[in-house]
């Protein structure tokens, strides 16, 4: 803007032409509102407040670093942003996303790669597959995908198919198909005279045996 203050200094009257001149120069979507508004308020045409001051260059730079230039609530509003998180829910991660947006004034590919940087690989899967019109229809494209990665997570985890589940069902098939082991029986160990005794008995009963 200073730049296009200092341009063909002689040829200027007054601030106020300057500053036309200036707004002349300014184009795009972005800046068009803000152009024709302050023409019309240096004036007061088609029903507009004339502004006192606004034909002044420093009044004019003032209002524009105003309406473009980053403020403090922005600045806070984009810090937040990159400390919100998605946690397993689409919905409620782009309304916080949203709502700080509305100060912080990212679009593009700097406001997608914000979300991006949160989202599940699956989700990014999905979204790479389409081009998208505008943020608008990408951001709908978002809350789709994000909303059916968490249906489909919720029903494995429902079936035991999750994370959780997968790794208990593995552990008990695991520990069921364990062979049984027999314990084996421990021999008995019989002193001398245990033996002498068991072999006199053995005798006797022989004896018996063959006299009956």
């Amino acid at each position: 803007m200073p730049r296009l203050f200092g341009r063909n200094r002689w040829q200027w009257e007054d601030e106020a032409q300057r500053i036309r001149y200036t707004i002349s120069r300014m184009d795009g979507k972005e800046v068009t509102p803000f152009v024709l508004t302050y023409r019309r308020q240096i004036t007061g045409e088609i029903g507009y407040t004339r502004q006192e001051g606004y034909e002044f260059c420093h009044v004019f730079a003032e209002q524009a670093l105003r309406h473009f230039g980053p403020t403090h609530e922005a600045e806070n509003s984009l810090r937040e942003m990159g400390l919100v998180k998605y946690r397993g829910n689409g919905a409620k991660f782009l309304m916080e996303m949203e709502n700080l947006n509305i100060h912080a004034r990212v679009t593009g590919i700097a406001w997608r790669k914000i979300i991006e940087d949160e989202l599940p690989v699956e989700a990014l899967r999905q979204l790479s597959h389409i081009e998208y019109v505008d943020d608008g229809e990408w951001l709908e494209a978002v809350s789709t995908v994000t909303r059916a990665d968490e249906d489909f997570r919720e029903t494995q985890d429902l079936r035991g198919g999750g994370p959780s589940g997968a790794t208990g069902g593995k552990k008990r098939k695991f520990q069921d198909s364990k062979p049984t082991v027999t314990a084996k029986r421990v021999k008995r160990q019989y002193t001398a005279k245990e033996k002498a005794d068991n072999q006199k008995k053995k005798a006797g009963e022989r004896k018996v045996k063959k006299d009956g």
